[in-house]
């Protein structure tokens, strides 16, 4: 009987001292509270931002939500058409057509866990790339939204950053409603 009792305790004990990789990083603890963080990048040498936030779904179903790109105008904010104009395996020419005009991208599917464009054409950007990638966390998953765009008309770094930023939050309420509905969840304005 004190060996068992002995041996409970210990366990107990264990459970208690689990190792630092069990324990969540103060970044993960944000995003878990719904938070979203956004931080400095390059990508290529271009200047951007990167948007990180959860949702409660696992990834697989928030990658296969973001690869759909015939349904992207149905959620994407500012995003009125997207058309389709080539298809292969692995990736989708598509021109997106929105309230700021239209451009065209090349995007590449990267299962389980990226998607990643480039710009092909618009008369308003001389580069533009980016990714979504999805990571597990506690029962969801973490959406990472990265973008980097040097516009055809020469602005500051600093300016083309603060407009990207601007363009965050409506980004990551639409896109954690349509993940979160397993792609059900489109915006109001949809359909129209």
């Amino acid at each position: 009987m004190r060996l068992l009792a002995f041996t409970g305790a210990a366990l107990l004990s264990c459970t208690s001292l689990a190792p630092a990789a069990w324990a969540l990083t103060s970044e993960e603890t944000k995003l878990l509270r719904g938070e979203t963080i956004v931080k400095d990048i390059k990508i290529d040498g271009l200047n951007g931002i990167e948007a990180s936030f959860f949702a409660k779904a696992p990834p697989e179903v928030a990658y296969r939500v973001m690869a759909d790109v015939d349904q992207l105008a149905a959620f994407m904010p500012s995003l009125k058409e997207c058309v389709i104009l080539a298809r292969g395996d692995g990736y989708a020419v598509i021109k997106q057509i929105g309230e700021g005009g239209e451009l065209t991208l090349r995007r590449s599917m990267h299962p389980p866990d990226e998607l990643r464009w480039t710009l092909i054409q618009s008369p308003m950007l001389r580069h533009m790339k980016g990714y979504w990638r999805m990571k597990p966390l506690e029962e969801g998953t973490v959406l990472s939204y990265g973008v980097a765009v040097e516009p055809v008309v020469p602005l500051p770094s600093s300016v083309v950053v603060h407009f990207q930023q601007q363009k965050i939050p409506p980004l990551v309420e639409n896109v954690r409603a349509r993940v979160e509905s397993r792609g059900k969840w489109t915006k109001p304005e949809f359909g129209r």
